[in-house]
């Protein structure tokens, strides 16, 4: 009783306080979120206009420039138009010829008269434009044709008033342009006779140069323009809704207000001159492209007319007002505090009736567990419930349950490990072990815990961790030693250092390596030594007793020494795979050419050909191949190809040698070419293990092993080469030998019969 007193006044702090936290940290974050809110709502928006107004802003700019790129490019394009009419041509054919065009007989007048007349015609349809002339680079720079525009017409300038222009800057500028190259003059008032034109108007000039068909220089073509009227012009295409200001790298400008249309164009020399905002100014583009002066905000775009030469660089601003620029943003921020309002009062509202809500559970489950701790083991949690609190209920239910089910397994896995486990401290005290262990230590039924681990492992754990697996001499109980193979991990476990050790009785495994190398050792010494007398004995009297026996008894000699030399190659494969496993080939590695030593090879293996009445045929498309091989070993390889190939082919056919390269010139390849029956699918996959035959009673038959290919292979992959095959099932198999060569391929190819 005194223990329930004491809980419930904590239920009734629970039942109150609980609700009220999460009430106040609802409204709380609901608070801190709405503020957050219109923070980055606000930066965002402000963020999200200044984007829109820069992209309106820089629409606007860049459609102005290209308007403007456009009026000054039609320039160009006028002069390079001009510069391809005929009677360009025939002025530079008459002048060069007296006077007079030796490929039509027009005279020099009526070729200038006629240049006249297209120059009229294009100051007609570009208003535009003050003066078009053809200069040229005789007498001085001296005007060949010139037409100027009049306010009643058109004027052709008389032969006797034409004059000399090479001293102005924008002459001499278009005597270096070369063959279609083109350019612009700086922007100045129109002079005549030495002297400014009354009226004053700013011109530019377009130039492009004339070469004749030699490719010598003849003069320049210029087009003068009036620069305010094209600025005027391009604006006004252009309609742009911003107040706007072009200006070029002199500082020349014109504003365009959409009110009051454009200004006239201000010189930087004019006695009043005063740069607008912000060329006055000298403030530099932020991230977006905005350049801020004061309550207003500009967008510049550059535009280059004459790329090659930079001489014509004009500069387009807009302009709007900041207060415009962040209306968008204001109008936002004014819904987002609205709207934060109504979600603050809608969010304590729920927090309230979801505090309620969530505590009773809760509360439900308190009184449960003070049940449990007055004795009662039933407990009734809402398990059923389909959220955190369901959750929690289960967890605490299961817990105890899983804790106990979990241990029992892993201690049925290590007890049942067919290896032994041990587990010790950082100073080598066992702490742990499983059932296995002690077995094999002879510690069955008696406790190994605290005992130093070195008594029976020499060297303990520690300094074996992190290595693979070493074999060990290790000491049982009763003193006797073993060997075993050990496997040791280090692990840490609430910040103590313990270490894992998996120990196997190896002693069987190592009683096979010797009694292995026990039969290897007597193969070498008592059969391959007497095989070796009796193939030599049996040579020697089926040579002395030739022509002497019977058919019956020479064919007897014949068998035996058949036999005998197969079990010698038996042997031999059998010592040589026993080498090959345990490393211990050597190889005598030298530079061979494989086009000099493969027939010799073929040679020595006649034998072969003769008893299967076949015969080998050797070809090369390479004048040369070396290669670094063991020649021996490279024998020994092609060998077993050339013995395979023999015996699958019938006989009176052939077996096919060939090298050749393989692609690419890194490499050469020698392949062997039967005409036997082929291999079978199914054994395509198994051909280079050991001891596999396709047929094993033919290849008995045959007398092989099944080694060969597996020595074969092994070999090529010793002198870094690679081995495939290709075969057809009743036409025959073809083995490659890809080997590496250590000089390019000879670019001369021949065969060799």
């Amino acid at each position: 009783m005194k223990r329930a007193a004491r809980v419930q006044p904590q239920s009734r702090v629970l039942k109150t306080s609980l609700r009220n936290k999460i009430v106040l940290m609802a409204l709380g974050i609901a608070m801190l979120a709405s503020v957050t809110m219109g923070v980055a709502t606000y930066r965002r928006s402000a963020s999200l206009a200044e984007d829109l107004g820069t992209a309106k802003l820089a629409g606007e700019t860049k459609l102005v420039a290209e308007k403007l790129s456009e009026s000054l490019r039609n320039i160009q394009s006028d002069t390079s138009i001009l510069s391809l009419t005929p009677p360009i041509e025939g002025i530079i054919r008459a002048g060069r010829s007296g006077g007079t065009d030796p490929l039509d007989g027009s005279s020099l007048a009526t070729w200038k008269s006629r240049l006249a007349t297209i120059f009229s015609s294009m100051l007609r349809v570009r208003p535009a434009y003050s003066q078009i002339r053809f200069i040229g680079t005789a007498d001085g720079g001296r005007e060949i044709v010139r037409v100027n525009r009049r306010p009643d017409g058109f004027e052709v300038v008389e032969e006797s008033k034409l004059q000399t222009k090479g001293h102005r800057p924008f002459v001499k500028l278009g005597l270096t342009l070369s063959p279609g190259e083109w350019s612009f003059s700086d922007v100045s008032i129109r002079w005549d006779f030495g002297r400014e034109e009354e009226d004053g108007r700013p011109n530019i000039r377009g130039l492009y140069p004339i070469f004749d068909a030699q490719g010598k220089r003849f003069g320049v073509i210029v087009i003068n323009a009036d620069y305010e009227i094209l600025m005027q012009e391009a604006i006004a295409a252009a309609q742009p809704t911003s107040y706007t200001i072009v200006a070029n790298s002199a500082g020349d400008y014109i504003v365009y207000d959409p009110v009051r249309g454009p200004s006239n164009l201000r010189f930087h020399f004019d006695e009043n001159y005063m740069a607008p905002a912000p060329l006055s100014s000298g403030a530099s583009a932020d991230d977006r492209g905005l350049i801020r002066d004061g309550n207003h905000v500009f967008y510049e775009s550059q535009t280059v007319i004459d790329l090659a030469r930079k001489n014509l660089v004009l500069d387009v601003f807009t302009r709007i007002s900041k207060a415009a620029l962040l209306a968008p943003a204001d109008e936002a921020n004014l819904d987002s505090l609205l709207l934060g309002i109504v979600l603050l009062v809608i969010t304590c509202t729920v927090a309230f009736w979801l505090a309620r809500l969530l505590t009773r559970p809760l509360q439900d489950m308190t009184k449960e567990v003070e049940r449990f701790g007055q004795g009662n083991t039933q407990l009734h949690l809402p398990v059923g419930q389909p959220d955190e609190i369901g959750a929690l209920a289960r967890a605490f239910q299961d817990v105890t349950g899983d804790l106990l089910e979990s241990e029992a397994k892993i201690r049925a896995i290590i007890d049942n490990v067919a290896d032994g486990l041990i587990v010790t401290d950082s100073a080598g005290k066992i702490e742990m072990s499983n059932p296995a262990f002690r077995a094999l230590f002879g510690y069955s039924g008696r406790r190994m815990t605290g005992r130093d681990v070195a008594d029976l492992l020499p060297g303990g754990l520690q300094t074996r961790h992190g290595r693979m697996a070493v074999e060990i001499e290790a000491r049982r109980a009763d003193g006797t030693t073993f060997e075993a193979e050990l496997s040791v991990s280090k692990l840490r476990v609430n910040g103590r250092e313990l270490y894992c050790g998996i120990v196997r009785d190896v002693s069987e495994r190592k009683k096979v390596e010797r009694m292995k190398n026990e039969f290897v050792s007597t193969v070498n010494h008592e059969l391959r030594t007497p095989l070796t007398s009796i193939a030599g004995s049996l040579s020697l009297l089926q040579a002395k007793a030739a022509g002497k026996l019977d058919a019956k008894s020479a064919r007897l000699i014949e068998l035996a020494q058949t036999g005998a030399e197969r079990l010698s190659r038996l042997v031999n494969d059998i010592l040589d795979v026993e080498k090959i496993q345990a490393g211990k080939i050597d190889y005598r590695v030298e530079e061979i050419d494989l086009v000099t030593l493969v027939p010799e090879v073929i040679a020595r293996a006649e034998p072969l050909a003769d008893r299967y009445a076949i015969d080998f045929t050797f070809d090369s498309s390479l004048a040369s191949a070396t290669v670094e091989v063991d020649p021996d070993r490279f024998e020994q390889a092609l060998v077993n190809l050339l013995s395979n190939g023999a015996k699958y082919t019938p006989a009176g056919d052939v077996v096919d040698v060939r090298i050749s390269s393989c692609g690419r010139d890194e490499q050469v390849c020698v392949s062997v070419t039967d005409h036997g029956p082929g291999i079978p699918k199914e054994f395509e996959k198994d051909v280079f293990e050991r001891f596999t035959q396709a047929d094993a009673s033919g290849a008995q038959n045959k007398g092989s092993s099944g080694l060969g290919l597996y020595i074969t292979k092994t070999l090529v992959d010793a002198f870094g080469g690679t081995i495939r095959f290709t075969t057809e099932e009743g036409k025959g198999t073809t083995f490659y030998v890809h080997l590496p060569l250590i000089e390019p391929l000879a670019l001369e190819e021949r065969k060799i019969a």
